[in-house]
């Protein structure tokens, strides 16, 4: 029994089920048998391969014509919107000027410019075969494909260029897979639509849910693509509650599927073999290079979302560190030539030996998964407790402390040439190449500034546990970095290229020029209301950063309703992690409702990441009005000016 000719046309499998096979049935298509052909080409088929040589002749000879005008003499070229200059970045990534137009559009102009019948037709099958699938008319997915590799895998290169925009060479072959991942496209490359006629709100949803309904029911790599470009997006819009759901869908499909270890053999199934034999068995076997680098890059990309999203906001990882067993990605360029090379590879059972050293083959995304990693260490060391009373606890933090400051410099001496020339870069003609440089150095701050503020601003000093000048003055210099870096930005109008990453960055920057405030005898930086306008500015893009800009007004002093000063709202966020970390032991007591200013609740989001450490012998005593004070082991909640003579950082 043949394939019905709607499931010949498209290449997908058939159930063969009458009088409607299933593929028919779930895309209410009509669903036709047709007999047995005779052998032999198809009656039209010449013709139809002649045209498409054509095609393709005045293709080359377009592209032929295009090249020898950018090959000539500056005076000779005449300016031209679909001729544009490509240059690679520093991480071998292809990157283009904002004002134009990228290759995706100019292949398909190419092709509407071949004004012959069968292209017109070809053009018209594409979009018959795209609104079926829920996606936009042919031009314009490829123009919003060609806006996702522009503005986003720039800062987060999770798909290989080249293979992606191959989807859009013949659309009507793609399965469903394929289709899924296009719609991820479609809903990144939306937000930078500026065409009139809009382009988000039609298919923005729909999209949306086409990825979340297929990655329920399907475990395949192109559909983790798609929802961890979903993530992104949803994450990009404001820390919601849907945003951290699907990013631990996203997270909880990695670990399902053993994407945190690399294996060394693939259990393959035969396509026939029935579902459930083992779930691994699902993912794709990886062929080539390019599907293994694929599969590294999607686990990556996974991992640095999940460490910069709960770092920012002091959450547990969803990805344990200890299940990491994956050497980082390559340089881009390396990628793109399918050139197989080893990079750094840190086992799980010597976290601190490299198998591999080869800076060569390492890009800058490789070096923003291996500040990832040290984020990790950092994160967990902040959150360990520890005896403010006991020399021998204090000691051993303070060791942990120095090894974690000795491998963030390390690591930080360690970066090629180009990390050092990034505002000169952004000031050149060359400057959306450093968009992934600027989003390592925005990952570096946030470490840095994570480490050293837990001992620059203890909430709960002791006698022998005080707050550290020389660590104050770190986070300050971080702080400083962060601005400039942020003016080279803003001035180049570079803020188009950068995502919600970077604005993770300067709202914690932002925060901690706040936290060093509410220090007795300091006074808030003016350079915060730099921060605060910048994120106004790219929350044009990204809605998230305009809600952190939002949350910083508040805390501002003198700010309409906010008569506390900083200090105040600080002392009043560990109260509240305080309060909201009681437990109930008996159902004899009841659950105490409060009701708290908008100041103070926005305090609770601004200053608790920076209370730590935290004493692990904390017992506090909690009134049923939500008074906190603390026992007499405790120590008391103040801010303390350090001591520049007595630092205890001082010859570490």
């Amino acid at each position: 029994m043949t394939s019905c000719v709607k499931c010949r046309s498209r290449k997908v499998r058939c159930d063969r089920a009458r009088p409607s096979c299933g593929w028919c049935v779930r895309n209410s298509q009509k669903c036709v048998y047709a007999g047995k052909r005779k052998p032999g080409p198809r009656r039209g088929n010449a013709r139809h391969l002649q045209n498409k040589i054509e095609q393709l002749e005045k293709s080359l000879n377009s592209l032929s014509s295009q090249l020898q005008e950018h090959l000539a003499p500056p005076g000779r070229c005449e300016s031209h919107p679909l001729r544009q200059e490509q240059l690679p970045s520093s991480d071998g990534h292809t990157q283009r000027s904002p004002s134009n137009r990228g290759t995706s559009v100019q292949a398909v102009e190419v092709v509407e410019a071949d004004n012959t019948p069968s292209s017109r037709e070809q053009i018209h099958d594409y979009d018959s075969f795209l609104e079926n699938a829920g996606l936009p008319p042919y031009h314009h997915l490829a123009a919003l494909a060609d806006l996702y590799f522009e503005y986003v895998n720039a800062w987060l290169p999770l798909l290989e260029q080249g293979s992606i925009l191959g989807f859009l060479r013949n659309p009507v072959e793609l399965d469903e897979p394929d289709q899924v991942l296009l719609h991820a496209l479609v809903v990144s490359g939306s937000r930078y639509w500026k065409d009139p006629k809009a382009i988000r709100p039609q298919y923005y949803e729909s999209s949306k849910q086409r990825i979340c309904l297929y990655v329920l029911e399907h475990s395949d790599i192109r559909g983790l693509q798609a929802l961890a470009i979903l993530a992104v997006e949803v994450l990009g819009d404001a820390h919601t509650v849907e945003g951290m759901n699907l990013l631990a869908l996203l997270a909880q499909n990695i670990l399902h599927l053993g994407l945190t270890v690399e294996r060394r053999f693939d259990l393959g199934l035969s396509i026939d073999a029935p579902a459930g034999l083992t779930e691994r068995s699902m993912l794709s076997h990886r062929t080539c290079w390019l599907q293994e680098e694929e599969i590294r890059r999607l686990f990556w990309a996974v991992y640095s979302i999940d460490r910069y999203t709960n770092t920012c906001t002091s959450s547990n990882f969803i990805i344990d560190e200890r299940d990491v067993d994956r050497p980082l990605p390559c340089r881009y360029a390396l990628w793109v030539a399918r050139e197989r090379v080893e990079t750094r590879w840190y086992r799980t059972d010597k976290p601190f030996e490299v198998t591999a050293d080869t800076p060569e083959n390492m890009g800058s995304f490789s070096y923003t998964c291996e500040v990832s990693r040290i984020m990790t260490r950092i994160h967990e060391f902040v959150k360990q407790p520890f005896d403010f009373y006991s020399s021998s606890e204090i000691d051993r933090w303070k060791a942990s402390y120095a090894e974690l400051d000795r491998q963030l410099s390390s690591w930080l001496n360690s970066l090629p040439g180009e990390y050092a020339q990034i505002s000169e870069s952004c000031h050149s003609s060359t400057r959306s190449r450093v968009s992934n440089w600027i989003t390592l150095q925005s990952g570096f701050i946030l470490a840095a500034i994570r480490l050293h503020s837990v001992a620059a601003y203890p909430p709960t000093p002791s006698e022998l546990f005080k707050a550290s000048y020389i660590a104050m003055q770190k986070c300050l210099t971080c702080a400083t970095s962060m601005m400039r870096t942020a003016q080279d930005v803003v001035s180049a109008g570079m803020l188009p290229l950068l995502g919600p990453l970077f604005a993770g960055a300067l709202w914690v920057t932002a925060r901690l020029l706040l936290v060093h405030a509410s220090v007795p005898e300091h006074d808030l930086d003016p350079s915060i209301h730099f921060f605060i306008s910048t994120l106004d500015k790219l929350g044009e893009y990204w809605p998230m950063a305009k809600v952190f800009s939002d949350r910083l007004v508040c805390m501002l002093p003198h700010t309409d309703g906010n008569s506390r000063t900083l200090e105040d709202l600080r002392r009043i966020a560990f109260r509240l992690h305080i309060v909201e970390a009681e437990k109930r032991y008996t159902f004899s007591q009841r659950c105490i409702a409060m009701t708290l200013p908008t100041n103070e609740i926005q305090a609770f989001g601004v200053f608790d990441s920076f209370n730590y450490p935290r004493p692990s012998n904390s017992s506090y005593n909690i009134s049923n009005s939500g008074e906190v004070t603390p026992s007499r082991t405790c120590p008391d909640v103040r801010f303390t000016q350090p001591e520049p003579s007595s630092d205890w950082l001082d010859g570490k």
